[in-house]
């Protein structure tokens, strides 16, 4: 990994690899130490569909993580089930009193983004702010972006970190 990071010239800090839970649960003692090993390089790791897998919190406090997705089961009835909301509100203190950052998967719409900023989450993904995109349509779309809107405000959720 190391090689390829110093071949492509990408800062370490811009890589985020994604692990589901159940990747995690497979194997935990290899899980820890690849683990380990991308954190030494300094690459982020994500904990993917966090909250559907088996695993225990107390492998989430042993592993090296930077943040964690909630699953779309979630975050789809954010802005309409008492359960749903309380649940992902529980994720988003558990990761916040770990210093980890909370991603919301499958934001489909203005509701659940209200609901999901009451809540304090920190980065939204989903169908709401784009579909999946090739290299060169995202080039586009940001193009048309920065000729339309030079002046950029400020997109993050609250309570979101910058990134390098």
């Amino acid at each position: 990994m190391a090689g390829v990071l110093d071949a492509t010239g990408l800062p370490s800090e811009l890589l985020i690899f994604e692990i589901t839970e159940s990747m995690v649960m497979a194997d935990i003692s290899s899980a820890r130490e690849v683990m380990k090993k991308l954190n030494r390089l300094g690459v982020r790791l994500a904990i993917d569909d966090f909250g559907t897998g088996h695993s225990s919190l107390a492998y989430l406090k042993q592993f090296p993580v930077h943040e964690v997705k909630v699953d779309r089961a979630f975050v789809q009835g954010v802005a309409e089930s008492p359960v749903d909301s309380a649940i992902v509100r529980a994720v988003i203190d558990l990761a916040n009193a770990m210093g980890i950052d909370t991603v919301a998967e499958g934001v489909e719409t203005k509701s659940q983004v209200a609901g999901l900023k009451m809540l304090g989450c920190q980065v939204a993904q989903g169908y709401y702010f784009s579909h999946p995109l090739h290299a060169d349509e995202f080039d586009r779309l940001l193009t048309r972006h920065f000729a339309a809107a030079p002046e950029v405000p400020d997109q993050r959720l609250p309570g979101q970190r910058a990134h390098p």
